[in-house]
């Protein structure tokens, strides 16, 4: 999820009872937190000034290196995760879904 207000859409998680378990901002000048739901993991991302905050979604797959073949040609090439141990591939444009879409490899251990 991608917010405009960073703190307040952090804050209002954390009030929710989401668990915190990391902030970054030294990834392009980025602002990340990442927040643990159950077996689901919350990306806050805080959206650049002035620009209307995209919404994106990351599916979890056994595996970003070996993609079906018909996903193949719209995928970009894997490359490592923010999270250690992880591998994340983006949906390219010629996919003609207008939502950000990257698929991610679980993390080492299963979750």
């Amino acid at each position: 999820m991608t917010a405009a207000d960073f703190e307040r859409t952090r804050d209002a998680l954390l009030a929710d009872g989401l668990d915190l378990r990391r902030e970054r901002n030294d990834l392009r000048d980025t602002r990340m937190a990442f927040f643990r739901a159950g077996p689901t993991i919350v990306e806050l991302v805080g959206a650049p000034r002035g620009r209307d905050p995209p919404l994106g979604l990351v599916a979890v797959v056994p595996s970003v290196d070996d993609p079906h073949p018909a996903l193949a040609p719209h995928l970009g090439a894997p490359r490592d995760a923010v999270q250690p141990g992880r591998r994340i591939a983006t949906l390219r444009p010629s996919a003609g879904i207008g939502t950000a879409v990257a698929f991610m490899s679980p993390r080492a251990g299963g979750r």
